[in-house]
C-alpha cells in the first residue's frame, strides 16, 4: 500500500531542510523499481501563492497550501527556517493538532519542533530540536 507523506513547508525554509526528505522518499521510491512507488510525497506550504522561500534564495512551488491538504496521511513532516522558532500562527497551530489527531507519525526537521511544541503537540512528551 502506497504511503501519503505530507512535507509541511513554512517559508522561510532552510532549503536542504526540505530537498533532504524530498530525495530521502524519492530514492526509496527508485530503489523498489518497476511500477511500485511506496511512497507518495506532497509538499505543502503555509504560504498562499504556494512559493516556498529558502533562507538562502532559493524559492520552490508547493503543490498546494496546507489548508487545502484533504484525506488523511501516514505521515506529515514540519520543515521550516530559524525564524520559527518565535512564530505565532493560531490557524496552523490549529491544523497541526488536527493532523496530529488522525496521522499514523508527526514529526519535524530540526527548528519545526518549535511549531510543535507552539501547538500543544509536545505537551507532557520529552523532545530534542537543534536550534543552532
Amino acid at each position: 500500500m502506497r504511503k501519503r507523506v505530507v512535507l509541511l513547508a513554512v517559508p522561510p525554509v532552510d532549503e536542504l531542510d526540505l530537498v533532504g526528505p524530498v530525495e530521502v522518499f524519492g530514492t526509496a521510491n527508485r530503489l523498489v523499481g518497476g511500477r511500485r512507488t511506496p511512497y507518495r510525497v506532497e509538499v505543502v506550504t503555509t504560504a498562499r501563492d504556494r512559493r516556498i522561500d529558502g533562507e538562502c534564495g532559493l524559492s520552490l512551488l508547493a503543490h498546494r497550501h496546507y489548508q487545502d491538504v484533504e484525506d488523511r496521511a501516514d505521515s506529515v513532516l514540519v520543515i521550516c527556517g530559524v525564524g520559527a522558532r518565535t512564530m505565532r500562527d493560531r490557524a496552523l497551530s490549529g491544523w497541526l493538532r488536527r493532523v496530529a489527531e488522525t496521522t499514523r507519525r508527526l514529526g519535524s526537521v530540526c527548528v519545526g519542533g518549535f511549531l510543535l511544541a507552539e501547538a500543544g503537540i509536545l505537551d507532557g512528551r520529552r523532545a530534542t530540536v537543534h536550534w543552532r
